[in-house]
């Protein structure tokens, strides 16, 4: 939802709010947790405690990891330029383009570890317990 939000904003016909937050869950979110998530779950079920530090960083991992890997494997354009630097020259990312894709990453992982703390909050918290 919170990466939809610059939608309201941008003063494009862009089909709205709803559809576009519709676009990231199926195109996005949705795979990525049956591919990742899912796991995760289970592995932080059978062998880990749910303690927050595990439900954070499972869902930045979950979340950034498809992410990092369609942009390493994927194809680079030949030539890409974002806010007049060049991101992309040859088929190969520029210093500008690493920098842009980790500040895309980290902002997906704080994003979704945000998630894991909400989930932690609501599922797995016990009022009047100190987290660990």
């Amino acid at each position: 939802m919170l990466i939809s939000l610059p939608t309201l904003f941008d003063g494009l016909d862009n089909g709205g709010l709803l559809k576009t937050v519709a676009m990231f869950a199926l195109f996005g979110g949705y795979p990525a947790t049956l591919i990742f998530g899912v796991p995760a779950l289970l592995i932080l079920k059978r062998w880990l405690r749910p303690r927050l530090m595990w439900l954070m960083l499972a869902g930045g991992l979950v979340a950034s990891a498809p992410v990092a890997c369609s942009t390493l494997t994927g194809p680079q354009p030949e030539s890409a330029w974002v806010d007049g630097r060049l991101i992309a020259q040859g088929g190969n990312l520029t210093e500008a383009g690493w920098t842009q894709m980790s500040h895309l990453l980290v902002a997906i992982f704080v994003l979704c570890a945000t998630g894991g703390l909400t989930f932690w909050l609501v599922g797995v918290r016990q009022p009047g317990k100190v987290p660990k």
